[in-house]
């Protein structure tokens, strides 16, 4: 699902798509906690709900990742990154697990209640973000039924076509 999500991360309004990418997820996240909790579903359930998560943290990775150069100054960019992997790094490889493992202690849905609290927070957090991150969208929408692949180089602002700065 990676490449038509960013096809889509680079037509749409990025900070819209971060915000309804982890509001959703954060509600998929608690249904499945109360299905846990419940005792309802089953493994197809998991899977499910697993596949939505997985591609909406696809559009929300892709549309953070874009909105950085809009937030930063030009020559702070790789300090801003630098910075975003390394907390990433840390959450899922250090603070996270023994933190999942307390909570699962605690409640088999504590864990996953609170991720996606944390999630549908992420998405209101990211109300936040300054409007004029709009801009960073493409000029032009996409004519109805244009194919990606036959786009003309130069046509859309994208990533690549270096107007970020």
């Amino acid at each position: 699902m990676a490449l038509p999500i960013g096809v889509w991360v680079d037509r749409v309004d990025r900070r819209s798509i971060l915000i309804a990418a982890n509001i959703l997820r954060g509600i998929a996240v608690i249904a499945l906690a109360l299905c846990v909790q419940l005792g309802v579903g089953g493994l197809v359930l998991l899977y499910a709900a697993y596949a939505v998560i997985g591609t909406l943290e696809s559009a929300a990775d892709n549309a953070a990742v874009s909105l950085v150069p809009g937030l930063v100054q030009k020559g702070k960019l790789d300090t801003a990154n630098g910075r975003i992997s390394a907390a990433q790094l840390i959450a899922d490889e250090f603070a996270g697990p023994p933190l999942g493992g307390f909570l699962f202690a605690i409640a088999a849905a504590a864990p996953v209640y609170a991720m996606g609290g944390l999630w549908a927070a992420a998405g209101l957090i990211a109300l936040a973000l300054p409007d004029h991150l709009r801009r960073l969208c493409p000029r032009r929408a996409p004519r109805y039924g244009e194919k990606p692949w036959r786009e003309q180089r130069g046509s859309r602002t994208t990533a690549s076509s270096g107007d970020w700065h």
